[in-house]
């Protein structure tokens, strides 16, 4: 009987020192870590980046030149669009 009443006493302890001391413990440090991505890394997420057209799948770069703004308010934006499917020799035009 006295090894129960022991045991159980240490198994109530130990529980409430588990939860105390887990309380305590620091979630998030105090210094970030900072670790320099690889070459490999940043190009990737470069490529992330880009906007991508969900119909074709083709990245749809554009630069802005200049924009026209109109007396009745409205804007006419001039810009060079780059497709980037290439050029397909044999290709049929529209």
């Amino acid at each position: 009987m006295k090894k129960i009443s022991v045991l159980f006493l240490l198994t109530i302890w130990f529980a409430f020192t588990a939860t105390i001391t887990a309380q305590n413990t620091v979630l998030s440090p105090a210094f970030p870590q900072v670790i320099p991505q690889s070459p490999e890394v940043n190009r990737l997420i470069g490529m992330i980046n880009y906007p991508v057209s969900y119909n074709t799948g083709l990245v749809k770069t554009e630069i802005p030149i200049y924009e026209i703004k109109l007396n009745s308010g409205y804007t006419l934006p001039v810009k060079l669009v780059y497709q980037s499917s290439g050029f397909k020799p044999n290709e049929r035009s529209l």
